[in-house]
């Protein structure tokens, strides 16, 4: 069931604390510098917040099919090469077996490429904003903009500990954003509210 939140709430700063330590840290950087990722360049008064990655389950599916591929394609393969079944003439088997190579071939290497296109997903948040890098391209809106945030939960996403969040935002009219797999959404609307309060 999905729940809303306005970015105006107060944030007790006890739980504050406890909710920034449970997230994953920004990384360390040199002192006096904005400790932000390589692809997002920040201003001096900026400061993160939090980054993460979205959670493996947004290429969970992905992977289980592509297993499903490999394992079938091997079980071909087998029953081609192994001669298990005497039915199949010569020629036949041959094309099992080349049935075989293909579907795990397939799955091998699509999984490759959503695991590399995983890698590349990612979101920042930081006293001012909230970034979203996607497949080299990147999203921003001004937490001083952020009006709504809405998360939902299903039963799968609560066993990889994450959710999909939602925001809805004013710039020039009403705007949606949707964030999918974020890792402890309630923790990060929680740190949106604070981005917004400390920015006011």
């Amino acid at each position: 069931m999905a729940q809303s939140t306005s970015t105006r709430d107060r944030v007790d700063p006890e739980s504050e604390s406890a909710t920034e330590s449970s997230l994953n840290p920004p990384a360390q950087r040199d002192p006096g510098k904005p400790p932000s990722p390589d692809w997002l360049s920040i201003d001096d008064h900026e400061e993160m917040v939090w980054e993460d990655s979205p959670s493996f389950k947004y290429v969970f599916s992905d992977f289980v099919l592509n297993g499903v591929f490999v394992g079938v394609g091997g079980i071909l393969i087998a029953i081609g090469a192994l001669q298990l079944f005497d039915i199949f003439p010569a020629n036949a088997q041959l094309l099992i077996v080349a049935l075989g190579v293909i579907m795990v071939g397939f799955g091998v290497g699509f999984s490759i490429i959503n695991y590399r296109s995983y890698r590349r997903k990612h979101y920042v948040i930081t006293t001012e904003s909230i970034y979203r890098r996607w497949d080299g391209s990147t999203t921003k809106i001004e937490v001083e903009d952020i009006n709504e945030i809405l998360y939902d939960q299903s039963w799968l996403d609560h066993q990889f500990s994450c959710g999909s969040l939602k925001i809805g935002w004013w710039n020039d009219g009403k705007h949606e954003n949707n964030y999918p797999a974020v890792p402890h959404p309630a923790q990060v609307k929680e740190l949106l509210s604070t981005s917004d309060e400390r920015d006011d």
